[in-house]
């Protein structure tokens, strides 16, 4: 089994092409605002008590690359393409209505993820009724809008995926150096938050949110 393998003795693929690690998840459920150095540096203050995690999906087909792939990303000044780091947990076993205290049994493994955003098309100038003022299908559902990967962990390799440093470099320059302790919402809540909603099913991803340090809160957004 993988469980037994040991990858020192393996022999090395030459010239292989990293796809992403799962290609084609039946769901892809993003987290929102989950890191509250993020939610400070966009304005926001920190988060009132009592609240949920704030879910979207993402269409998956098109959306997610592999790592090394281009991301396809137009020349228009309105599109203001940026970059968010984060950790995707990947689900390994069904379930609904799972217990925070059992949601590490129906994790897979891990994987990253960078939820790449056109600021310029979230919020609509004009809309038919306020409730559908933002876009969220323009602004992250772009094609190659989410490269993964490299690779992803399998969850026994990860001894408590609270304790691991999350980075991003933006044309050779750190600009997010956090931490997946500082989450306002830990996995075991997301996944059981989740799963009160839709049931979790293998290879479905979730990604838990972007630390400080995006490129809007900067000025770097395309």
């Amino acid at each position: 089994s993988l469980r037994d393998g040991d990858p020192e003795t393996g022999e090395p693929v030459r010239q292989a092409i990293l796809l992403a690690p799962v290609r084609y998840p039946r769901k892809l459920i993003c987290t929102g605002a989950n890191y509250p150095d993020h939610l400070r540096e966009m304005g926001e203050g920190e988060a009132p008590s009592g609240v949920r995690p704030y879910f979207f999906l993402v269409p998956p087909t098109t959306t997610i690359v592999g790592p090394g792939e281009p991301v396809a990303i137009s020349v228009e000044e309105s599109l203001r393409a940026d970059y968010e780091a984060e950790l995707a947990v990947i689900i390994g076993r069904e379930g609904r209505n799972v217990a925070a205290s059992a949601a590490e049994e129906h994790v897979a493994g891990y994987t990253l993820l960078n939820d790449i955003t056109a600021r310029g098309l979230l919020a609509r100038e004009r809309s038919i009724a306020p409730p559908f003022t933002f876009d969220w299908f323009s602004a992250k559902g772009g094609d190659t809008y989410c490269p993964t990967g490299p690779g992803m962990v399998p969850s026994w390799l990860v001894p408590d995926p609270h304790e691991l440093k999350l980075r991003l470099w933006h044309n050779g320059v750190l600009k997010q150096d956090g931490h997946t302790s500082q989450m306002i919402f830990n996995i075991w809540e997301l996944v059981a938050a989740a799963s009160e909603r839709v049931t979790l099913e293998p290879g479905d991803i979730i990604a838990t949110g972007t630390p400080a340090g995006v490129g809007v809160a900067q000025g770097l957004a395309l």
